[in-house]
């Protein structure tokens, strides 16, 4: 099998956005497996920064980023002079959402877990440089990138449950917007991995959470999907509201 070159074309750059640090790193390796350099920024006053520093051919945004949205990041950016592409990293397929992303010019849209035939897809169509002159062989990637899901995976377990910490703690001080965030954690990385049930359990809750509705199913759900004891969750915080 013909060994990947991950950067034969070193001159095409891409900067992926995102707070949660497994999720860049999965999106990172997988464009480094179709040939690109890749710069990382963890909010979007880091990425406007690095955008100032260096030529960017490619953006890859969470669109849920803490403080500047990735909506917002993205105008901003699309605002510049000759700006780059950009593409959205998103676990919310609603319609207000690709609204927003067709209103905004992204350029594509790819959900928490793709794979990366579908990155490719989604790169051949948005960037100058042909991602075929660049791509590595299709069995050795598809590989790879499981391999690199299963390593996520066991390194995701820690950060899930520091989460669900987070998330305990925030309710139990009345932060609502804290344990949001927290969940957000949860469904961003679960749905990057693909540990579905996790993703599910913590989106249904979010979502109960935002319209001020009972929780405590929904928690219950969760911690049943992350293996959480009884004595572990006992005091999850307010779970009326």
């Amino acid at each position: 099998m013909t060994p990947m070159n991950r950067e034969r074309n070193p001159a095409l750059t891409a900067l992926v956005v995102d707070d949660v640090l497994l999720d860049r790193v999965f999106v990172a390796v997988a464009l480094r497996q179709l040939g690109y350099r890749v710069v990382q920024a963890l909010d979007g006053e880091e990425a406007l920064r690095r955008l100032d520093q260096e030529t960017v051919h490619l953006v890859c945004v969470d669109w849920n980023l803490p403080g500047l949205s990735g909506a917002e990041l993205a105008k901003t950016i699309l605002g510049r002079r000759e700006a780059p592409p950009v593409i959205a990293i998103t676990s919310d397929d609603s319609p207000d959402t690709r609204a927003t992303c067709l209103r905004l010019g992204i350029s594509g849209i790819l959900h928490k877990g793709f794979t990366n035939i579908q990155l490719k897809e989604i790169l051949s169509r948005v960037v100058s440089a042909p991602t075929g002159a660049i791509g590595p062989n299709f069995p050795e990637m598809v590989s790879e990138q499981k391999a690199t899901r299963r390593l996520l995976v066991g390194r995701s377990q820690e950060q899930f449950a520091a989460e669900r910490v987070k998330f305990g703690q925030a309710m139990s001080e009345g932060h609502k917007e804290s344990a949001l965030r927290a969940l957000h954690n949860l469904v961003s990385l679960s749905g990057m991995v693909g540990a579905l049930s996790i993703h599910e359990a913590a989106r249904h809750l979010a979502e109960q959470l935002r319209l001020g509705r009972p929780i405590r199913d929904e928690l219950a759900a969760l911690d049943t999907c992350l293996g959480v004891s009884r004595t572990t969750s006992a005091n999850p915080g307010n779970t009326t509201s």
